[in-house]
């Protein structure tokens, strides 16, 4: 008996047997002489055990961010223990009539719109956001949002990676 991870489980059944239905990250010990409980082992004791986490955007704390949007961070790695990850993730919304401050991060960006339609800046850049579009903003780009001739809030999603940290903001 010893342990194996996927390789081994190949060796223990070389014909096909269950090999397909174990995740690579399954840990078991080998019995050469009884598939059935090597297949019970592997199936049933996986090495680790995640725990589903869940966050309501209702409990975030709502904050005007340094540019002027409203914000409520979901996940950031920087200041939630129990998140593996490495970025942040957080639900931003622009006002009619308001555009956000220009600025630029250090890290990579990404928004992703939820509703409202509004024109994005990068560096010299402008075009047309709306609902469903995805826009990736390099690290040091100036960057801003302008809602100033829109008929609803612009509502999206911000990913940031690595993790948002004021000091790698700068409002210009």
């Amino acid at each position: 008996m010893g342990s194996c991870g996927f390789v081994g489980v190949q060796h223990a059944m070389p014909y096909g047997g269950l090999r397909h239905l174990l995740p690579k990250d399954i840990i078991c010990n080998i019995s050469k002489t009884n598939l059935f409980t090597l297949a019970t082992i592997c199936i049933f004791e996986p090495k680790r055990k995640i725990a589903m986490r869940i966050k309501s955007l209702l409990n975030s704390k709502k904050v005007i961010a340094g540019d002027g949007v409203h914000l409520r961070e979901l996940v950031n790695a920087h200041n939630d223990p129990g998140f593996s990850g490495r970025y942040s993730l957080a639900e931003a919304i622009l006002p009619v009539g308001l555009s956000s401050t220009p600025h630029r991060l250090h890290t990579s960006e990404l928004y992703f719109v939820i509703s409202g339609r509004a024109m994005m800046h990068i560096d010299d850049e402008v075009e047309e956001l709306k609902s469903g579009d995805a826009v990736e903003i390099p690290p040091n780009a100036v960057q801003w949002v302008d809602n100033r001739e829109g008929s609803e809030p612009f509502v999206f999603l911000c990913i940031v990676d690595p993790a948002w940290r004021a000091e790698d903001e700068e409002i210009l």
